[in-house]
Formats: structure tokens, C-alpha cells, sequence
């Protein structure tokens, strides 16, 4: 019968290797998993405000507003929603005319009107042929501001135009 008597060492070299590889892949994988998380946060920002931005101009080119007449009214109170639509697709002068307006007085409830409370905006209406603004509204951002910008043609006095709206994080 053979006897050895040999003890293993509980330190040795490869296990401080092992430890080292293990904090190595542990210190990775936080890393990673932060820099993911970060990620998804800001592709989620970025969704909420690009679905903001839609909702907004559709409300503005595709309705007139609740209720119809409320560029009539003397006040921005007792408006429901705004839109500056005559039909779908065809804007009306005399509502664009009162959204301005009031935009320059009211930019708030504009804002909440539109379903926009959490952001800021900037309107433009532009000639199709050459993209110059014909009219304009609301705040335009800041440069260093994320945007997210969304046009619809539609026709304004017989004349086809793109009405181009900018909604950014305040």
C-alpha cells in the first residue's frame, strides 16, 4: 500500500488568479448591465417624446378642435382639445391665425392642449416649394436640446404646405 502525505494548499497561485477572474467578469457585467440600462432609459425618452410629437400634429392638421368654434372664443378656457383643421388635411387660416395668438399669451395651455405638458414646442408652417416658414409658433429649443420632429402636408389657402412640429425636453 502506498501512503503519500501530501497537503493541498488552500492560497495558492491559481486561486488568486480565479478570484481575480472572477472580479474581472463580475466588475464587467455591472458595467455592462449600467451602460444597458442607460441605454434603454434614453430609447424610451426618446419614444415618449417622438409619440408626443406625432400626437401633437395630428390633433393640429387632422381636427378641428373641441369644441369646432373655439377660435371664437374670447378665452383659451373651455377648449377641450385644439386643432387648426378644417377638414382632415386642409388648415384653417382663421384657427392657425388664434393658435398664434394665443401661443404668444398662453403657451401653457397650448402646450397642455396638445398633450404636450412634459415638453416644449415649436410649430412651423412652410411652403412646400422652397420649405420657407410662412408662419410660426410657440418656443423654438435650444441646439443642445434632444428634438424629435414631425411633419404633415396638408394645404393652407388652396397652396400645399408642411406643417413641421418640434417637441424637445424642457
Amino acid at each position: 500500500m502506498l501512503e503519500t502525505n501530501t497537503r493541498g494548499q488552500i492560497f495558492s497561485t491559481d486561486l488568486i488568479i480565479a478570484g481575480a477572474v472572477f472580479l474581472l467578469i463580475a466588475t464587467m457585467t455591472i458595467l455592462y448591465s449600467n451602460q444597458m440600462a442607460q441605454n434603454i432609459s434614453a430609447t424610451e425618452t426618446a419614444n415618449a417624446r417622438e409619440q408626443a410629437a406625432i400626437a401633437a400634429a395630428n390633433s393640429l392638421v387632422y381636427s378641428p378642435g373641441t369644441p369646432g368654434n373655439w377660435e371664437n372664443f374670447p378665452e383659451i378656457t373651455g377648449v377641450e382639445s385644439i386643432g387648426i383643421a378644417k377638414t382632415r388635411n386642409e388648415i384653417d387660416s382663421q384657427k392657425l391665425g388664434r393658435i398664434i395668438l394665443l401661443s404668444q399669451t398662453n403657451y401653457t395651455e397650448i402646450k397642455d392642449l396638445l398633450g404636450l405638458s412634459k415638453y416644449g414646442f415649436f410649430v412651423s408652417v412652410q411652403n412646400m416649394q422652397n420649405s420657407q416658414p410662412i408662419y410660426q409658433f410657440g418656443t423654438l429649443p435650444l441646439a443642445e436640446k434632444e428634438t424629435s420632429t414631425v411633419n404633415r402636408i396638408a394645404t393652407l389657402n388652396g397652396s400645399d404646405i408642411i406643417l413641421r412640429v418640434q417637441v424637445y425636453s424642457t
